[in-house]
């Protein structure tokens, strides 16, 4: 009796483990998961004491820094123009300006992701995935802040000091986010240090560019590089610790002999 009950335990257990979940299934829990971590990153300030103060310190008198500094240090950079290395390094941020519009990297972003099914491209699969999850938690994030704050842009005249709500779109910059996201998911899978060293030299480069442009004040594209960088840090981090709880081992016997399974 009690080796049937086991036979069909196995049974069920191994056709479990050849059935993958069905659409719904992955939908509702793609949903979940979304919502989780969106909620997770919005939250973040209150697990400042997990990860110490030292770091959000730095970023708020680096921020606070550059605020109070915010005209001085642009004049700097229009002044620079005419200089060849400068110059180039804006021409470089002008190459993935277009990274900053949702609209137009999305299918692209979407394309990938499907590659990575129907290759079976797991690297290829994740980031694509994790790519769309970080864009989509940071937009609402920058559509939100952008409304509040209302920080008007350089090239409007008003001077970097000038809030008004929903009247302004200087901050966040979704390009400098943008790309740092990027930066930082395509530099986790590849894991290699010169990719990793090119991918944040062309963010900040795309940085500078938005500077330059008169798009955006040195605080602004700062702040939103630090933002984009958590934001996908943290889907990172916790699709890998999903990933792991995932995994599942077992012995049963069967017909054959021993049979070892490894579901994830």
């Amino acid at each position: 009796m009690a080796d049937t009950l086991g036979h069909s335990a196995a049974a069920a257990d191994s056709a479990s483990f050849r059935k993958p979940p069905g659409l719904g299934t992955r939908a509702s829990r793609a949903v979940r998961n979304f919502t989780a971590d969106s909620w997770y990153v919005v939250t973040s300030p209150a697990r400042i004491q997990q990860i110490g103060w030292v770091k959000p310190l730095a970023v708020i008198g680096t921020t606070a820094l550059l605020y109070a500094y915010d005209e001085e240090i642009t004049r700097g950079f229009h002044r620079s123009t005419g200089n060849e290395a400068y110059d180039d390094v804006v021409t470089v941020g002008e190459w993935v300006e277009g990274t900053g519009y949702p609209g137009r990297t999305f299918p692209y972003y979407i394309g990938g992701t499907l590659l990575g099914y129907v290759f079976r491209a797991e690297p290829v699969k994740q980031a694509g995935l994790e790519i769309l999850e970080t864009q989509l938690i940071s937009g609402g994030i920058r559509n939100l802040a952008t409304l509040l704050i209302g920080r008007r842009r350089e090239h409007e005249g008003r001077g970097a000091y000038f809030f008004e709500f929903n009247g302004g779109t200087s901050f966040p910059s979704g390009h400098t986010s943008s790309n740092f996201q990027l930066a930082a998911i395509l530099s986790h899978h590849v894991d290699r240090k010169p990719f990793t060293v090119l991918l944040y030299t062309v963010a900040a480069a795309a940085c500078v560019q938005r500077v330059d442009s008169r798009s955006h004040w040195p605080s602004d594209v700062f702040l939103s590089a630090i933002e984009g960088s958590v934001t996908a840090r943290t889907v990172i981090r916790r699709n890998e610790e999903r990933r792991n709880e995932g995994v599942a081992f077992s012995v049963f016997p069967d017909r054959r002999g021993l049979v070892v399974q490894l579901r994830f």
